[in-house]
């Protein structure tokens, strides 16, 4: 059941929000996004809301309520854009092939787990952010001397960017268990969102003629590129 939760609840709530906040992004604009970029460019609102929650030490429990109440606000919104639209297959299928290709490392364990290797700690770095950052923003000279307050002292007092890290930990209460088992379905439900839609509805259609585009785009590039010289 840890599996089903981590690879299809968890996911499908993160399309969920990033929908609602894709519709709410497009009435604040004033502009209608193409369909197949309205979750994507939804979750991209979704990683820039609890980014900018999870900097005040103050604000960072709220993040999860601040992003659920864009996205419900994007569908009260947008619930005529709703009604019209229709699902565009191909985004579909592209969603969803990227998902499972990313993710099948991990999941074809029949466990929850995640990649990594056990010899670098980047991976226990990234989920000592999450939980730091969704409970207390940014702050960490108020941590007791350990490895988890060296770890968060080391990112937090730089520059690094945690905008990913706090998005993972502001929506982990969607996924009903420990953030760790969130861990991999988390990136691995980005680069699917940005390929297309997954199921959601997509109006209108936006089908843009590759045949002509993408040689004509290489080839208007390959113009303006100096040549390349061997140095040795």
């Amino acid at each position: 059941m840890n599996i089903v939760t981590a690879w299809l609840v968890f996911p499908a709530a993160l399309a969920l929000l990033s929908l609602g906040s894709g519709l709410l992004l497009e009435r604040v604009a004033g502009r209608q996004l193409p369909g197949v970029l309205v979750l994507p460019a939804g979750f991209a609102l979704v990683v820039c809301v609890a980014g900018l929650i999870t900097s005040s030490t103050a604000l960072a429990g709220l993040a999860f309520s601040v992003v659920a109440v864009t996205a419900l606000a994007g569908y009260v919104l947008g619930a005529s854009r709703l009604r019209r639209a229709r699902p565009e297959r191909w985004a579909a299928a592209a969603a969803v092939a990227v998902f499972l290709v990313f993710g099948a490392p991990a999941f074809l364990t029949g466990a929850p787990t995640f990649s990594g290797s056990l010899v670098l700690p980047d991976t226990s770095n990234q989920l000592v952010l999450g939980q730091r950052l969704s409970d207390a923003g940014p702050d960490h000279t108020s941590l007791h001397p350990s490895s988890y307050q060296v770890s968060a002292s080391k990112y937090l007092s730089s520059q690094y960017p945690v905008a990913a890290q706090a998005t993972l930990g502001a929506l982990a209460p969607v996924g009903f268990q420990e953030m760790a088992w969130l861990y991999q379905p988390s990136p691995g439900s980005s680069p699917g969102g940005s390929v297309g839609l997954g199921c959601v509805p997509a109006c209108p259609f936006w089908r843009p003629n590759l045949h002509w585009s993408i040689p004509t785009r290489c080839r208007a590039r390959s113009r303006r590129l100096p040549p390349l010289r061997a140095s040795g």
